[in-house]
């Protein structure tokens, strides 16, 4: 049970994290990558955080 529930958590999570980076795309024509990589790990570390 606790498995499946992981799993479901681990695929929102990267639905979420690719989501994100897709909107950071879309929402600039120039990609700020120093902001777009600490973006992305404050997500990952946020969410690892709250396992």
């Amino acid at each position: 049970m606790l498995e499946r529930i992981d799993a479901i958590m681990s695929s929102t999570a990267a639905t979420v994290i690719t989501g994100a980076m897709f909107l950071a795309v879309a929402l600039h024509t120039t990609v700020d990558v120093s902001s777009w990589i600490h973006t992305s790990w404050t997500a990952i570390l946020t969410y690892h955080a709250g396992l």
